[in-house]
């Protein structure tokens, strides 16, 4: 009989701490977040997001692809990831027109508004 191994995701939900939200000098005003936040060692990530708008609600999912080496030092990392909110969308569709916005980014939540 062989003992199994078990599947583990390479996806890792990265812990957010922070997100700083800033405005480009576009028109219309595009918006790009710094997320700050806590992976569970010292590996060497990519990254991996998705974002999903709804009106006024934007709800961001970050997710670190753990490399196929596990030998990392197994102690917290701190990151800092630069998202460009609509960045797989035509630039013409990027822009957020004026208003309040409710942002999720995994468990983080914050508001910010445009004028």
């Amino acid at each position: 009989m062989t003992e199994s191994v078990p599947h583990v995701s390479p996806y890792i939900k990265a812990r957010v701490a922070d997100v700083e939200v800033r405005f480009l000098e576009t028109n219309p005003v595009q918006v790009e977040l710094v997320i700050r936040g806590i992976l569970p060692d010292q590996c060497n990530y990519n990254f991996y997001s998705v974002e999903n708008r709804n009106g006024q609600n934007i709800k961001v999912s970050l997710d670190g692809i753990h490399p196929a080496d596990t030998s990392c030092l197994q102690t917290d990392q701190k990151i800092e990831y630069v998202l460009l909110l609509g960045r797989d969308v035509p630039e013409a569709e990027r822009g957020f027109s004026p208003g309040d916005y409710d942002l999720i980014v995994n468990n983080y939540q914050t508001s910010f508004s445009i004028k």
